[in-house]
């Protein structure tokens, strides 16, 4: 029910006089505490103004030594609480400056360790950028291997053709393989003279366009004979590398020729691929291998060290027919004589089919010189035959065995260095490392018999057919000469 404005107007002014009466109440207390506390202090005056009106007695001893021992402990306390004072300045100071350098070594480390992981995050960037680098420069050699492959590939189809042509053009012409009046195969069965490309090339090269380098293998005979053998070619002679196994003197060296020592492993055919890998280089200038020939030779060629049942071939003929397109001269001819109850009609070829593979040898007591034996078993387990031995030297890269090979007994040869650098280097290198077992194995008449076909020229089809034809298909089976073609009733 709604209040009248009269009874609201009344209630207020009541409200209003409450208030008023409670603030004189509260001011007249307050007036009345003044007034009391005024009081108190004139009686407190009073009494001060009677104690120090009245005259002072004398002071007590015993008050005057305690009041004395209380200042003492009071100074006392207070010498102790300087001294806590200063002793807590001190360790407060302490601890701030552990604190401090505590906080510079934090901050020094977490430097330290941040430069650490910038400097492995720019090494892992680095390393992350060279296998990068190294992984485009394979590629770029794997493209330009498989570009030389490629073009290697064209270069031999384009010889495939050509030589089918000249195959076409000549094979009917093809007469004999061991006369001289045929200019086409003409001493193709003894590979004393074979014909290049070119019909009209003179045959004989000029000795003054020549670079001509000979390795010797050394054990103990005297080099004199040298001088006599070369004679005629001594200014083609730009090199001459002896190397030394058996801890002999070296007498005879030719002028100007180098002279290095070796462990007396492999005999003559770990010198020579001693030498392929390692010196022919040194020795063969830059742009020079198309002028360059190199001749392998044994410290002795005299007819006590002659055993195939035949004679040298003369320097010059060597010499020759390493500069000729077949790029290789053996230096012992097939022979066509009577050897291990062969007919005197028999003839035998510088050419083996692929029986030679079958070849081998379990052992070999020929030291006529008396060289040392290092005490290796002459057989390795390892290469049962050559054509175990001919594929750990890696046929995948070396030249593939092909119908017929030129095979070259007696240790002497020559090859042009194009011819050389033809065949794979690993093939070089695995046949030196295989010949390191020891000093007489049978590692090394394997390798004998490999070194006219690692060096010389494959026989176009053509060439093979004529011999094989001339050979009526006849190879000796038997050891030694697993695989010569030869002639007649052998």
């Amino acid at each position: 029910e709604p209040v009248p404005a009269t009874k609201k107007a009344s209630n207020s002014n009541n409200k209003r006089s409450s208030e008023i009466v409670v603030s004189k109440e509260k001011l007249a207390e307050n007036e009345r505490k003044l007034d009391e506390s005024a009081d108190g202090d004139v009686v407190q005056n009073t009494h001060r103004s009677q104690s120090q009106s009245q005259p002072q007695s004398q002071p007590d001893p015993m008050e005057e030594i305690a009041k004395a021992q209380r200042e003492q402990k009071v100074n006392k306390e207070r010498e102790v609480a300087a001294q806590l004072a200063a002793m807590t300045k001190r360790v407060n100071a302490t601890r701030i400056q552990k604190e401090e350098q505590a906080h510079e070594r934090q901050v020094a480390e977490e430097a330290q360790a941040a430069a650490a992981e910038q400097h492995h995050q720019e090494a892992q960037a680095q390393a992350y950028a060279n296998q990068i680098a190294e992984e485009k420069r394979k590629e770029i050699r794997r493209q330009e291997k498989r570009e030389e492959a490629r073009l290697v590939k064209e270069a031999r189809q384009l010889e495939i053709t050509e030589d089918r042509h000249i195959e076409e053009e000549f094979v009917k012409g093809c007469k004999c393989v061991q006369c001289k009046e045929d200019e086409v195969c003409g001493g193709l069965w003894k590979a004393d003279r074979l014909p290049t490309i070119d019909h009209d090339k003179d045959y004989t090269p000029d000795p003054h366009s020549l670079k001509i380098h000979i390795v010797v293998s050394h054990c103990k005979s005297d080099l004199h004979w040298m001088s006599k053998f070369i004679k005629g070619y001594e200014h083609s002679i730009v090199s001459t590398h002896i190397i030394t196994k058996c801890g002999a003197p070296v007498h005879g060296a030719p002028e100007g020729a180098t002279i290095q020592e070796l462990p007396n492993v492999g005999r003559c055919d770990h010198t020579y691929a001693y030498y392929i890998n390692n010196i022919l280089d040194e020795k063969v200038k830059k742009g020079e291998e198309n002028d360059s020939i190199v001749f392998f030779l044994k410290d002795d060629m005299s007819s006590k060290n002659m055993h195939q049942g035949s004679a040298w071939n003369k320097f010059d003929s060597m010499v020759q027919l390493a500069s000729s397109d077949n790029g290789f001269a053996c230096g012992v001819p097939p022979w066509d004589s009577a050897y291990h109850n062969y007919e005197e009609s028999c003839s035998c070829s510088a050419y083996h089919d692929p029986n030679l593979l079958t070849f081998t040898i379990e052992e070999y007591d020929r030291n006529i010189k008396g060289y040392d034996d290092n005490g290796v078993d002459f057989m390795s387990e390892n290469y049962p035959n050559l054509g175990s031995f001919y594929n750990h030297l890696d046929s995948e890269k070396a030249l593939p065995m092909p119908k017929l090979v030129q095979v070259c007994y007696g240790g002497i040869f020559a090859a042009s260095v194009n011819n050389l650098k033809r065949t794979d280097d690993s093939i070089w290198k695995m046949a030196e490392e295989s010949l390191t077992r020891g000093n007489n194995i049978h590692e090394g008449h394997y390798m004998e018999r490999l070194w006219g076909h690692l060096m010389s020229k494959p026989l176009e089809q053509y060439q093979i057919d004529a011999i094989k034809n001339h050979a009526n298909d006849n190879y000796v089976e038997q050891f030694p000469f697993n695989g010569l073609l030869c002639k007649g009733d052998c």
